[in-house]
């Protein structure tokens, strides 16, 4: 049976797994988004696999997931096959691609409506509700689809030559629709790459991404990584603002050079002290990240750099939980540091 696919930012964690109990519940329909990915599998092979074989793919909106590298990723390889997309606005504005697409709104962490739900049971193929949701093994008895009246022949056969043509129109201006959104969502992302591998400096630090082990799954769930700091970096001439005396070890994880001194600048530029500067080679992190130790005073300074730097920010995980005290920000290929005006 097909599945529904979640893609969302991990902000909106929580509202999503309420989400998606309610639609398995309420459509019937096998809902799937990555909190079931196991140990050990490779995160994006599991989600690629997933895109490519659901019926439908849900777009939970919001800042956050306007900004997400992965979010993007998913939409893009969801248009590519051709699923069919239906957006949910929980936060600020419809996302760029989808300023002229029709949404359901949800914004203050509302259930989506009953013809939201018809919509979504349309897309996975059922007519009506069957005998139970598959998801994680809950039941619910099926529902009696409404009688209706019996049409005219006379409208019947109207209906029949009017509809594959009107279907048709529709499906070529939607085509000609993505595909343009397709470009330019390519095109931005590759322009954006290409500038600012034009006006950063080089990576003085001499650090490249190791080809060792990967990670299988998000941040989150690594099991198997550890950082180990390949020099120390002197300490920021710009005083530290109140707030930021945190100590921050900036870790190369990519392979673009410059790229890991441009964010430890970025850092710097905004009061941080970077105390060193290093190599994460045990595994690959799937995006940028700020990683912070729960229950200290690096929760709220981890939130307040990552909103800065525009990236993840995470609790650490079990191969860094052990690591020198203080902020640990991993650089990836997608870092692209805070906005920039002009």
């Amino acid at each position: 049976m097909p599945h529904v696919f979640i893609s969302y930012s991990r902000k909106q964690r929580e509202y999503v797994r309420r989400l998606a109990t309610h639609l398995a519940e309420a459509a019937g329909v096998e809902i799937w988004f990555d909190y079931e990915i196991v140990t050990g599998e490779r995160w994006d092979d599991v989600v690629r696999t997933k895109i490519d074989t659901c019926a439908a793919l849900i777009v939970v909106m919001t800042p956050d997931a306007e900004s997400s590298h992965w979010v993007a990723e998913e939409v893009a390889r969801a248009r590519d096959q051709g699923k069919e997309l239906l957006p949910l606005l929980l936060e600020g504005s419809p996302i760029f691609g989808f300023m002229t697409v029709h949404h359901e709104d949800v914004r203050g962490e509302r259930m989506p409506s009953d013809r939201f739900i018809e919509a979504l049971r349309n897309a996975a193929g059922h007519s009506s509700r069957p005998a139970g949701p598959p998801l994680r093994g809950r039941s619910a008895g099926p529902t009696k689809p409404a009688a209706r009246p019996p049409r005219p022949r006379s409208a019947q056969r109207s209906r029949s030559v009017q509809r594959p043509q009107r279907n048709a129109r529709l499906l070529a201006s939607t085509t000609i629709a993505l595909v343009a959104i397709a470009i330019a969502l390519v095109a931005a992302l590759y322009l954006s790459d290409t500038i600012w591998s034009f006006v950063t400096k080089p990576d003085t630090s001499g650090q490249q991404l190791s080809t060792g082990s990967s990670v299988t799954t998000r941040p989150s769930a690594t099991t198997a990584s550890s950082v180990t700091g390949s020099s120390s970096a002197t300490s920021s001439s710009t005083t530290a603002a109140p707030g930021r005396n945190v100590r921050l070890s900036c870790y190369n994880n990519n392979t673009i050079t410059g790229l890991t001194a441009r964010a430890c600048d970025d850092a710097r530029s905004f009061g941080w002290n970077v105390a060193e500067i290093g190599n994460y080679s045990q595994g690959t992190i799937p995006t940028t990240t700020v990683y912070f130790r729960p229950g200290t005073e690096e929760e709220a300074a981890a939130k307040e750099l990552a909103a800065l730097l525009r990236t993840r920010v995470e609790p650490r995980f079990s191969g860094i939980e052990k690591a020198e005290g203080g902020l640990i920000l991993i650089i990836t290929n997608d870092y692209q540091g805070p906005a920039r005006n002009g």
